[in-house]
């Protein structure tokens, strides 16, 4: 039995809901799918409880699959998360994140993903799987982050995520004997927010599209929660979440659109099809806006949807899971002996005791903003059964409990000194006995083109 089973039949022995029993595992191997829903938090989801209907594809998925109710992002923006997703490893452990070595006069930070780790592309390719990526988030996806090892097919574009569609149904359709890894990232949740209206906009529950452009009303959103611009937090507040809500429902679509193709080309059946978030995003919470700024859990809490190769059954698991775990998760939908070739190159399987979120440094825009000194850190947070810790580097160090506490509005730093102590000594001591960490890398120059793309995501000014 591998441990991605173990701990879903241990978890089953807890009492958690599952509404099914463990699907068989395939003895032949089978194709894989995984979406990233770029910047979707789990609680602007109706598959999560949400009150508008933003998601009504991925519950039907979800009727069928395993919905994770406890996943979790390894950092809150895109670079360091799809690294640890593709590579099964801490971003201490394999560095794509933002350096200290940028000059101050960079517009962008990031370090890409060094070549020496292996990733399921790769993993996959060679055991013969056709592979192909199609990424909407084409400025950090772009090949030169490194994220394309393994890919035979890799095609970064900026478009709306109906459109990214588009090459994925020809890659779908092309005859081959061969199974296929598919990544589909869409971006319409992202700055920008897509905020085209829907045909069913109504019955979504969706406000009508507010008049004003998307970035510009989050603009003047971020002034108001950040820079104190006396602006009403509040209105802009409820303006900033309608944008951002048909962001989501516009990636929704999509991805029906793409689950209706597989089962037009009869591939539905046999493949895993995985989707998740690369991270969430604030509105207002601990006083910040967007993503990529800190460690709490609205920008780390993710959707994790998990269909695997003739599953009929949904059900909802409470394990505790993230992104540094999903590799394994994926090798335990696989056949045998892919999952133990998994099991040699991505070393955590989801129900490890402890897991990690971590930020470096933010990008260079916002620590030149007026608002910037406070993101001059870098931070870690600890995960141990109901408790969160939060190592910063300039001694602001935090403790939540979250069972009691979810939102961390209740800093228990002071109240529980011990405890902290403890868990601060845990996370020391996982990452010194974790793999070695790497060498700080160089990060990636952008040219004109790349410069304009980084300012339209709000990454650059």
């Amino acid at each position: 039995m591998t441990r991605a089973v173990l701990c879903l039949s241990l978890a089953l022995l807890c009492g958690c809901d599952h509404g099914g029993a463990e699907p068989e595992r395939p003895t032949r191997p089978p194709n894989v799918v995984l979406v990233t829903l770029d910047t979707v938090r789990v609680d602007h989801l109706s598959t999560y409880g949400y009150a508008r209907r933003t998601s009504p594809n991925l519950t039907e998925l979800a009727g069928v699959a395993d919905r994770y109710t406890a996943a979790q992002s390894t950092a809150p923006w895109t670079v360091p998360s799809h690294a640890s997703i593709f590579t099964g490893r801490y971003t201490f452990q394999h560095g794509a994140e933002a350096s200290e070595q940028a000059p101050e006069t960079a517009t962008q930070n990031a370090v890409p993903l060094a070549e020496r780790f292996d990733t399921l592309a790769e993993v996959l390719a060679a055991r013969g799987y056709r592979t192909g990526a199609f990424v909407a988030n084409d400025v950090f996806l772009a090949q030169r982050f490194g994220l394309a090892q393994g890919f035979q097919t890799y095609v970064p574009a900026r478009k709306p995520a109906v459109q990214v569609n588009q090459p994925v149904f020809e890659f779908l359709a092309a005859k081959s004997n061969a199974p296929f890894f598919l990544f589909v990232n869409y971006m319409d949740a992202h700055r920008p927010y897509r905020t085209d209206p829907l045909d069913d906009s109504a019955a979504r529950g969706l406000p009508s599209p507010d008049p004003e452009p998307a970035g510009a009303l989050l603009d003047r959103y971020v002034e108001a929660v950040m820079g104190k611009s006396g602006d009403d937090v509040a209105s802009l507040r409820e303006r900033v979440v309608g944008q951002y809500d048909h962001g989501v429902a516009h990636d929704d679509l999509a991805l029906g659109a793409l689950i209706a193709k597989l089962k037009e080309l009869d591939l539905f059946d046999d493949t895993v099809i995985v989707v998740t978030a690369d991270h969430g995003e604030y509105f207002g919470e601990h006083e910040l806006v967007e993503h990529n700024k800190d460690v709490y859990q609205e920008a780390l809490r993710v959707p994790l949807v998990v269909k695997r190769a003739r599953q009929t059954s949904g059900r909802v698991v409470e394990t505790r899971v993230c992104h540094a775990e999903l590799a394994r998760l994926i090798g335990g939908a696989l056949t045998a002996d892919l999952d133990a070739e998994f099991a040699k190159h991505f070393p955590y399987a989801p129900g490890a005791p402890l897991e990690l979120a971590e930020i470096w440094l933010s990008r260079p825009n916002e620590l030149k903003a007026s608002w910037g000194a406070r993101f001059k850190r870098k931070r870690a947070a600890l995960y141990l059964e109901r408790w969160k810790y939060i190592r910063s580097s300039d001694g602001l160090n935090e403790l939540y409990d979250l069972a009691a506490d979810p939102r961390e509005t209740k800093n228990l730093i002071g109240e529980k000194v011990e405890l902290a102590t403890k868990l601060a000594e845990r996370l020391e001591r996982f990452e010194r006995e974790s793999l070695a960490a790497p060498t700080d890398g160089v990060p990636v120059e952008v040219g004109a083109a790349e410069l304009e793309e980084l300012r339209r995501l709000g990454y650059a000014r």
